[in-house]
This record gives structure tokens, C-alpha cells and sequence, in this order.
């Protein structure tokens, strides 16, 4: 992976099944398309961006591909406001980055995301746009 803040210690991609583990961080569409052009996660918006109980600020990513059935906007939205991004709204979730995950992302199993520290210099794979919908009553499709 790329150094980070000029730092020697280079960032180990996790493996699971010898491919990459792949994470996605949502975002506006003009900000995702930054990213992967700067190969970087410095325009990551910063009401995208939260304090976290360490005093470092963190981002967010997830393990929900922009195409998944199984969730919406609406839960990647709730997702934010669960670390204090509380002004993160449906219209920012356009585009997501695409990225492997390293051993810098640390799950949080009670929230169900992905925390990093850290921003710069970062192997971007691709940004996709959101297939999800807004919000889906998913007991009323079972029935």
C-alpha cells in the first residue's frame, strides 16, 4: 500500500481467500471522482469525517457494495450519524470509493463499520455510483 503522511510503515492489505477484502466509503459524486484521480482520501468531505473517542478524526467505511439488495441509502446515512456525522443527508450518498482494506481500519461490531485514521496518499481501485435504494420496507417484500 502507498506510505502514509510520508511515514515508512506501509499499510498490509487484509486478504480472505487470497482476494483483497474490499471496503467502500460513500460520498458525493465530485468528491469520490477527486479521490481516485489524486489516488488519495484527502477530499473526503469533512462533515464525512468524525471525532472519534480517541481525539483523532476518523473516517468511515463499510462492507455494503453500492449494488447491495440487502441495504439503502437510508442505513449507510444512519451509519454516519451513529459516529456524529449528524449532517450527513441521503443527497451526499451518491458514489462510493472503492478500496482494499488494510490493517489501518479497525471494525467496530457494534456499529457495524470500518474506522480509520488517516487521510493522504491511498490506493483508490475505482468509485462506483449507488444502485441502493432510498429506503426499502424489506418485511413487506418477504411477504
Amino acid at each position: 500500500m502507498n506510505h502514509w503522511a510520508g511515514s515508512n510503515e506501509l499499510e498490509q492489505i487484509e486478504m480472505k481467500e487470497e482476494q483483497a477484502e474490499l471496503l467502500y466509503i460513500y460520498m458525493p459524486e465530485a468528491n469520490a471522482k477527486a479521490c481516485l484521480r489524486a489516488q488519495s482520501l484527502d477530499d473526503i468531505p469533512d462533515h464525512m469525517r468524525f471525532l472519534d473517542h480517541d481525539g483523532q478524526r476518523k473516517i468511515l467505511a463499510v462492507d455494503i457494495p453500492p449494488y447491495a439488495a440487502y441495504s439503502t441509502i437510508e442505513a449507510i446515512v444512519e451509519r454516519y450519524h451513529s459516529v456524529g456525522c449528524g449532517i450527513v443527508e441521503d443527497s451526499d450518498i451518491e458514489s462510493c470509493l472503492v478500496i482494499p482494506a488494510t490493517n489501518w481500519f479497525y471494525y467496530d461490531s457494534d456499529k457495524f463499520l470500518f474506522r480509520r485514521s488517516g487521510l493522504g496518499s491511498f490506493d483508490v481501485i475505482a468509485i462506483a455510483p449507488v444502485l441502493l435504494d432510498a429506503n426499502v420496507d424489506f418485511e413487506e417484500l418477504s411477504e
